[in-house]
Protein backbone atom coordinates (compact mmCIF):
# COMPACT_ATOMS: atom_id res chain seq x y z
CA UNK A 1 0.00 0.00 0.00
CA UNK A 2 0.99 3.61 -0.53
CA UNK A 3 2.06 5.49 2.57
CA UNK A 4 0.41 8.82 3.42
CA UNK A 5 3.07 10.89 1.64
CA UNK A 6 2.81 8.91 -1.59
CA UNK A 7 -0.98 8.83 -1.40
CA UNK A 8 -1.06 12.62 -1.18
CA UNK A 9 1.30 12.85 -4.15
CA UNK A 10 -1.01 10.64 -6.18
CA UNK A 11 -4.06 12.71 -5.23
CA UNK A 12 -2.27 15.94 -6.17
CA UNK A 13 -1.34 14.50 -9.55
CA UNK A 14 -4.94 13.57 -10.26
CA UNK A 15 -6.43 16.86 -8.99
CA UNK A 16 -3.92 19.32 -10.47
CA UNK A 17 -2.77 17.40 -13.57
CA UNK A 18 -5.91 15.50 -14.61
CA UNK A 19 -5.05 15.19 -18.31
CA UNK A 20 -1.68 13.53 -17.80
CA UNK A 21 -3.18 11.43 -15.00
CA UNK A 22 -5.86 10.25 -17.41
CA UNK A 23 -3.22 9.42 -20.04
CA UNK A 24 -1.23 7.45 -17.46
CA UNK A 25 -4.27 5.51 -16.23
CA UNK A 26 -5.32 4.76 -19.80
CA UNK A 27 -1.85 3.41 -20.64
CA UNK A 28 -1.73 1.29 -17.49
CA UNK A 29 -5.11 -0.28 -18.31
CA UNK A 30 -4.03 -1.00 -21.89
CA UNK A 31 -0.73 -2.51 -20.74
CA UNK A 32 -2.44 -4.76 -18.20
CA UNK A 33 -4.92 -5.93 -20.81
CA UNK A 34 -2.08 -6.75 -23.22
CA UNK A 35 -0.13 -8.54 -20.47
CA UNK A 36 -3.18 -10.67 -19.64
CA UNK A 37 -3.68 -11.57 -23.29
CA UNK A 38 -0.07 -12.16 -24.30
CA UNK A 39 1.74 -13.26 -21.15
CA UNK A 40 4.47 -10.64 -21.71
CA UNK A 41 6.54 -10.28 -18.55
CA UNK A 42 9.05 -7.51 -19.38
CA UNK A 43 8.62 -3.78 -19.96
CA UNK A 44 11.38 -1.42 -21.08
CA UNK A 45 10.93 2.10 -19.72
CA UNK A 46 12.63 5.21 -21.15
CA UNK A 47 11.76 8.39 -19.27
CA UNK A 48 13.35 10.66 -21.89
CA UNK A 49 13.81 10.32 -25.64
CA UNK A 50 17.60 10.51 -25.15
CA UNK A 51 17.41 7.27 -23.15
CA UNK A 52 16.82 5.51 -26.46
CA UNK A 53 20.53 5.80 -27.21
CA UNK A 54 21.19 3.59 -24.18
CA UNK A 55 18.28 1.17 -24.37
CA UNK A 56 17.95 0.46 -28.08
CA UNK A 57 20.78 -2.07 -28.38
CA UNK A 58 19.68 -3.89 -25.21
CA UNK A 59 16.05 -4.01 -26.32
CA UNK A 60 17.06 -5.14 -29.81
CA UNK A 61 19.21 -7.96 -28.45
CA UNK A 62 16.39 -9.02 -26.12
CA UNK A 63 13.89 -9.13 -29.00
CA UNK A 64 16.32 -10.90 -31.34
CA UNK A 65 16.37 -13.79 -28.89
CA UNK A 66 12.64 -14.32 -29.59
CA UNK A 67 11.55 -12.59 -26.41
CA UNK A 68 8.60 -10.23 -26.21
CA UNK A 69 8.36 -6.94 -24.35
CA UNK A 70 6.27 -3.86 -23.80
CA UNK A 71 7.80 -0.39 -24.19
CA UNK A 72 6.93 2.53 -21.92
CA UNK A 73 8.03 6.07 -22.77
CA UNK A 74 7.77 9.36 -20.91
CA UNK A 75 8.50 11.51 -23.94
CA UNK A 76 6.32 11.79 -27.05
CA UNK A 77 9.40 12.42 -29.21
CA UNK A 78 10.79 8.97 -28.40
CA UNK A 79 11.72 6.99 -31.56
CA UNK A 80 9.81 3.91 -30.41
CA UNK A 81 6.52 5.77 -30.88
CA UNK A 82 7.00 6.09 -34.64
CA UNK A 83 8.82 2.78 -35.19
CA UNK A 84 6.48 0.37 -37.00
CA UNK A 85 8.35 -2.57 -35.48
CA UNK A 86 6.92 -1.56 -32.08
CA UNK A 87 3.38 -0.88 -33.26
CA UNK A 88 0.87 -1.64 -30.52
CA UNK A 89 3.60 -2.24 -27.94
CA UNK A 90 4.49 1.35 -26.97
CA UNK A 91 2.62 3.18 -24.20
CA UNK A 92 2.98 6.73 -22.91
CA UNK A 93 3.47 7.50 -19.22
CA UNK A 94 4.16 11.26 -18.98
CA UNK A 95 7.35 12.29 -17.21
CA UNK A 96 6.56 12.93 -13.56
CA UNK A 97 3.80 10.32 -13.46
CA UNK A 98 5.85 7.20 -12.70
CA UNK A 99 3.77 6.71 -9.57
CA UNK A 100 1.08 5.21 -11.82
CA UNK A 101 3.48 2.42 -12.83
CA UNK A 102 2.76 0.79 -9.47
CA UNK A 103 -0.53 -0.39 -10.93
CA UNK A 104 1.10 -2.37 -13.74
CA UNK A 105 0.74 -6.13 -13.54
CA UNK A 106 4.09 -7.00 -15.06
CA UNK A 107 7.00 -8.99 -13.66
CA UNK A 108 9.94 -6.77 -14.64
CA UNK A 109 10.58 -3.15 -15.61
CA UNK A 110 13.99 -2.49 -17.20
CA UNK A 111 15.18 1.11 -17.39
CA UNK A 112 18.23 3.34 -17.84
CA UNK A 113 16.47 6.08 -15.85
CA UNK A 114 17.97 6.98 -12.49
CA UNK A 115 15.78 8.24 -9.63
CA UNK A 116 12.97 5.84 -10.47
CA UNK A 117 9.98 6.74 -8.30
CA UNK A 118 9.92 4.36 -5.31
CA UNK A 119 6.14 4.78 -5.21
CA UNK A 120 5.98 3.58 -8.81
CA UNK A 121 6.76 -0.04 -7.97
CA UNK A 122 4.64 -2.69 -6.32
CA UNK A 123 5.55 -5.88 -4.50
CA UNK A 124 4.92 -8.01 -7.59
CA UNK A 125 7.17 -6.03 -9.97
CA UNK A 126 10.97 -5.97 -9.97
CA UNK A 127 12.81 -2.95 -11.37
CA UNK A 128 16.15 -3.47 -13.12
CA UNK A 129 18.58 -0.66 -13.86
CA UNK A 130 21.25 -0.50 -16.54
CA UNK A 131 23.29 2.67 -16.38
CA UNK A 132 23.07 5.60 -18.78
CA UNK A 133 26.49 6.80 -17.68
CA UNK A 134 29.66 5.12 -16.39
CA UNK A 135 30.17 7.79 -13.73
CA UNK A 136 30.04 7.22 -9.98
CA UNK A 137 26.72 6.34 -8.33
CA UNK A 138 27.80 8.18 -5.20
CA UNK A 139 29.52 11.41 -6.22
CA UNK A 140 27.37 12.28 -9.22
CA UNK A 141 23.89 11.20 -8.08
CA UNK A 142 21.77 12.00 -5.05
CA UNK A 143 21.56 9.75 -2.00
CA UNK A 144 18.16 8.28 -2.94
CA UNK A 145 18.74 7.95 -6.69
CA UNK A 146 18.95 4.15 -6.69
CA UNK A 147 16.63 3.17 -3.85
CA UNK A 148 13.90 1.77 -6.12
CA UNK A 149 15.91 -0.90 -7.94
CA UNK A 150 16.01 -4.62 -7.29
CA UNK A 151 18.53 -5.55 -10.00
CA UNK A 152 21.60 -3.71 -11.28
CA UNK A 153 23.77 -4.14 -14.35
CA UNK A 154 26.94 -2.26 -13.35
CA UNK A 155 29.22 -0.77 -16.00
CA UNK A 156 32.37 -1.90 -14.21
CA UNK A 157 33.99 -2.82 -10.90
CA UNK A 158 33.55 0.72 -9.55
CA UNK A 159 29.78 0.36 -9.79
CA UNK A 160 29.86 -3.14 -8.28
CA UNK A 161 31.75 -1.80 -5.28
CA UNK A 162 29.41 1.15 -4.90
CA UNK A 163 26.33 -1.08 -5.11
CA UNK A 164 27.63 -3.18 -2.20
CA UNK A 165 28.42 -0.10 -0.12
CA UNK A 166 25.14 1.65 -0.92
CA UNK A 167 23.16 -1.49 -0.12
CA UNK A 168 24.63 -1.44 3.37
CA UNK A 169 24.28 2.32 3.85
CA UNK A 170 20.76 2.58 2.41
CA UNK A 171 19.43 -0.69 3.82
CA UNK A 172 18.68 -2.31 0.46
CA UNK A 173 17.52 -5.91 0.77
CA UNK A 174 17.79 -8.81 -1.70
CA UNK A 175 19.59 -6.73 -4.33
CA UNK A 176 21.00 -8.63 -7.31
CA UNK A 177 23.82 -7.43 -9.54
CA UNK A 178 25.11 -8.77 -12.86
CA UNK A 179 27.98 -7.37 -14.99
CA UNK A 180 26.42 -5.18 -17.66
CA UNK A 181 29.19 -3.23 -19.33
CA UNK A 182 28.27 -0.19 -21.39
CA UNK A 183 26.65 -1.28 -24.67
CA UNK A 184 26.38 2.27 -25.97
CA UNK A 185 30.13 2.46 -26.49
CA UNK A 186 30.12 -0.89 -28.30
CA UNK A 187 27.38 0.38 -30.59
CA UNK A 188 29.14 3.68 -31.26
CA UNK A 189 32.38 1.91 -32.18
CA UNK A 190 30.55 -0.58 -34.40
CA UNK A 191 28.49 2.07 -36.14
CA UNK A 192 31.12 4.75 -36.54
CA UNK A 193 34.32 2.71 -36.64
CA UNK A 194 34.71 3.00 -40.37
CA UNK A 195 34.04 6.74 -40.20
CA UNK A 196 36.54 7.70 -37.52
CA UNK A 197 39.17 8.63 -40.11
CA UNK A 198 36.73 10.17 -42.58
CA UNK A 199 36.48 13.55 -40.92
CA UNK A 200 35.75 16.63 -43.00
CA UNK A 201 38.78 18.69 -43.98
CA UNK A 202 39.47 21.35 -41.38
CA UNK A 203 41.99 24.18 -41.39
CA UNK A 204 41.55 24.83 -37.66
CA UNK A 205 41.34 22.58 -34.66
CA UNK A 206 37.85 22.02 -33.31
CA UNK A 207 36.97 21.65 -29.63
CA UNK A 208 33.71 20.24 -28.29
CA UNK A 209 32.63 21.75 -24.97
CA UNK A 210 30.21 19.23 -23.42
CA UNK A 211 29.43 19.98 -19.76
CA UNK A 212 27.00 18.20 -17.49
CA UNK A 213 24.01 19.83 -15.81
CA UNK A 214 22.87 20.58 -12.29
CA UNK A 215 24.46 22.25 -9.31
CA UNK A 216 28.09 23.25 -9.82
CA UNK A 217 28.29 22.39 -13.51
CA UNK A 218 31.02 24.14 -15.46
CA UNK A 219 28.65 25.54 -18.08
CA UNK A 220 27.15 27.89 -15.53
CA UNK A 221 30.29 28.58 -13.49
CA UNK A 222 32.84 29.11 -16.29
CA UNK A 223 31.06 28.53 -19.60
CA UNK A 224 31.52 32.02 -21.02
CA UNK A 225 35.19 32.17 -20.06
CA UNK A 226 35.96 28.75 -21.55
CA UNK A 227 34.27 29.45 -24.87
CA UNK A 228 35.88 32.92 -25.12
CA UNK A 229 39.32 31.57 -24.28
CA UNK A 230 39.11 28.82 -26.89
CA UNK A 231 37.92 31.20 -29.61
CA UNK A 232 40.61 33.76 -28.76
CA UNK A 233 43.23 31.00 -29.01
CA UNK A 234 42.12 30.12 -32.53
CA UNK A 235 39.92 27.07 -32.03
CA UNK A 236 36.54 26.39 -33.59
CA UNK A 237 34.12 25.66 -30.75
CA UNK A 238 30.98 23.57 -30.52
CA UNK A 239 28.90 23.74 -27.35
CA UNK A 240 27.10 20.48 -26.59
CA UNK A 241 24.97 21.10 -23.47
CA UNK A 242 23.46 18.22 -21.53
CA UNK A 243 19.90 17.49 -22.59
CA UNK A 244 18.59 18.81 -19.24
CA UNK A 245 20.55 22.06 -19.62
CA UNK A 246 18.12 23.20 -22.32
CA UNK A 247 15.55 23.25 -19.53
CA UNK A 248 17.56 24.30 -16.48
CA UNK A 249 20.39 26.40 -17.96
CA UNK A 250 18.55 28.17 -20.78
CA UNK A 251 19.74 31.57 -19.60
CA UNK A 252 23.45 30.80 -19.79
CA UNK A 253 23.09 28.95 -23.12
CA UNK A 254 21.27 31.95 -24.61
CA UNK A 255 23.94 34.31 -23.27
CA UNK A 256 26.79 32.28 -24.78
CA UNK A 257 25.04 32.04 -28.16
CA UNK A 258 24.42 35.80 -28.22
CA UNK A 259 28.01 36.59 -27.26
CA UNK A 260 29.72 34.34 -29.79
CA UNK A 261 27.26 33.77 -32.66
CA UNK A 262 29.37 35.87 -35.05
CA UNK A 263 32.52 33.84 -34.36
CA UNK A 264 33.60 30.24 -35.09
CA UNK A 265 31.07 28.97 -32.61
CA UNK A 266 28.17 26.53 -32.97
CA UNK A 267 25.49 25.31 -30.57
CA UNK A 268 24.87 21.59 -30.99
CA UNK A 269 21.32 20.57 -30.09
CA UNK A 270 21.56 17.05 -31.47
CA UNK A 271 21.64 14.00 -29.25
CA UNK A 272 23.57 11.96 -31.82
CA UNK A 273 27.23 11.01 -31.55
CA UNK A 274 28.24 11.64 -35.16
CA UNK A 275 28.83 15.35 -34.61
CA UNK A 276 31.60 14.57 -32.13
CA UNK A 277 33.71 12.87 -34.80
CA UNK A 278 34.90 16.16 -36.24
CA UNK A 279 36.13 17.40 -32.86
CA UNK A 280 39.80 17.04 -31.99
CA UNK A 281 39.31 17.36 -28.24
CA UNK A 282 36.46 17.40 -25.73
CA UNK A 283 36.17 19.53 -22.60
CA UNK A 284 33.80 18.48 -19.81
CA UNK A 285 33.29 18.41 -16.05
CA UNK A 286 31.80 15.10 -14.84
CA UNK A 287 29.55 14.27 -17.78
CA UNK A 288 29.48 10.67 -18.95
CA UNK A 289 29.89 11.86 -22.54
CA UNK A 290 33.58 12.37 -21.78
CA UNK A 291 34.08 8.63 -21.30
CA UNK A 292 31.96 7.77 -24.33
CA UNK A 293 34.04 10.14 -26.44
CA UNK A 294 37.41 8.96 -25.13
CA UNK A 295 36.70 5.21 -25.30
CA UNK A 296 34.99 5.41 -28.71
CA UNK A 297 37.37 7.72 -30.57
CA UNK A 298 40.64 7.44 -28.65
CA UNK A 299 40.85 11.24 -28.62
CA UNK A 300 41.84 13.35 -25.60
CA UNK A 301 39.50 14.78 -22.99
CA UNK A 302 40.17 17.74 -20.70
CA UNK A 303 38.29 17.67 -17.38
CA UNK A 304 37.59 20.96 -15.62
CA UNK A 305 38.10 20.67 -11.86
CA UNK A 306 34.79 21.46 -10.15
CA UNK A 307 33.71 20.74 -6.58
CA UNK A 308 37.20 19.65 -5.64
CA UNK A 309 37.48 17.22 -8.55
CA UNK A 310 35.65 14.49 -6.64
CA UNK A 311 33.10 13.86 -9.35
CA UNK A 312 35.86 13.59 -11.95
CA UNK A 313 38.06 11.27 -9.92
CA UNK A 314 35.25 8.99 -8.81
CA UNK A 315 35.48 6.66 -11.79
Amino acid sequence: MLNIHHSLRLIRRIVFRPLNSFKSIKSVLRVNRLVNQSGIKVAFYDRYAVHHTFSKSIARTFLNKKNRAIFLVGDLSHPWITDEAFLGLVFYIPDGFEIFLRYLRIALIVTPASDFDVAGKNKHTKVAHFFHSPVSMHYVYGDTSFDAYDIFFPVGPHHSCEIKCLAELRGWKNIRSYPGGYPKIDEIVETLGRSLNLQEHKTRKQVMFAPSWGKGNVLRSHGVEIVRGLLDTGFDVKLRPHNHSFKYEQDIIKRIVELFKEQSFELDKSMGFEVLLTSDLLISDWSGIAYEYAFSTGKPVVFVDVEGGQKIQSI
